[in-house]
């Protein structure tokens, strides 16, 4: 369900944002919206105030507001549960290699 990134590990405060970002961009696509399409769905739907510019940060994994992460979680009915234990479980495979 969830992506399995390896990521450098002399960046791991950024692993989760990184691979949050290839979910987003993963998702997105998957609906065929573009940045503009879904920074609209999202104002519309939560009153939020985001733009194409700002998603396009998240989906780079830099600046991500946890906030807003849970409304995107709920747009793309992602379980935030889940994709925790798969990113711990992705952890535990790089450390055992």
């Amino acid at each position: 369900m969830f992506p399995t990134i390896h990521m450098d590990t002399k960046r791991k405060p950024q692993e989760v944002a990184n691979l949050l970002g290839v979910l987003l961009k993963e998702q997105r696509l998957g609906k065929h919206m573009t940045l503009r399409q879904l920074a609209a769905a999202l104002n519309d739907r939560y009153g939020l105030n985001l733009s194409a510019g700002m998603l396009s940060r998240y989906e780079n994994g830099t600046n991500v507001s946890t906030g807003n992460l849970f409304f995107i979680a709920d747009f793309f009915e992602i379980d935030l549960t889940a994709f925790a234990k798969s990113f711990v479980e992705n952890r535990r495979i790089e450390l055992a290699d």
